[in-house]
């Protein structure tokens, strides 16, 4: 195999999928909303999407830096060929100008890079109002027992409401979100499945709220972020 043509086709399929998972995270929800209501695109979630860009951004540095190493000899000529003033002047010193213009200019929120970043914030804006919101940040996290202690009932009562709606064999340890997995459900139907039998799961899990804590009486709650 030739290594210069695979490093090239590597370089472009890494940079076409490293475009679609940009594009993906770019119109995804904010975490705690994507999380909540089990927002997914082709079967991965958006932990599964950054983690997937992440990887591929570090192959596409990679392969880079080896396309680098293998042209090497032909960018130094180029370099060689436009003389000093050409690094300042010619295509090194426009790509570096070019490079730093959109820099600047993101972090400046200039026009037309900021309607980048509003387009963005626009689109999960559009999630917020069209996706369940989670009653308490990382809500999907509590564990049933938690949640139990929250709701001054003991766990078990939740677990067999749980299993009554179809959610399976659950433990005081598990998570709504890993409820929800195994369910092929999103972690906001296993909340409601729980509303529906403890009306008071809503405020229950309010942030500011502490464990066992009683609306209106004080308390050290446990602080969710």
């Amino acid at each position: 195999m030739r290594v210069k043509p695979f490093v090239s086709w590597l370089l472009a399929v890494t940079f076409l999928l490293l475009a679609a998972s940009g594009i993906v995270l770019y119109l995804s929800p904010v975490g705690r909303i994507a999380h909540w209501s089990g927002w997914h695109v082709a079967g991965v979630n958006k932990e599964g999407w950054q983690a997937v860009h992440t990887n591929l951004a570090v192959l596409f540095v990679a392969a880079g830096v080896w396309h680098l190493v293998l042209n090497w000899s032909m960018l130094w000529g180029y370099v060689k060929t436009w003389g000093g003033k050409g690094l300042v002047f010619g295509p090194v010193g426009a790509a570096v100008v070019l490079a730093a213009v959109f820099v600047a200019a993101t972090l400046e929120q200039w026009v037309p890079w900021r309607w980048i970043q509003q387009g963005n914030d626009r689109m999960k804006a559009h999630w917020e109002e069209r996706l369940p919101r989670p009653p308490s940040p990382h809500a999907e996290e509590w564990t049933v027992a938690e949640l139990a202690q929250r709701l001054a009932v003991p766990p078990e009562e939740l677990i067999q409401a749980l299993e009554a709606d179809g959610f399976g064999q659950s433990t005081g340890q598990d998570t709504l979100a890993q409820i929800a997995s195994r369910a092929g459900q999103a972690p906001y139907q296993v909340f409601e499945a729980i509303r529906r039998r403890f009306p008071q799961a809503e405020q229950a899990l309010q942030p500011g709220m502490g464990k066992g804590r009683q609306p209106g009486k004080k308390g050290q709650g446990k602080r969710l972020e």
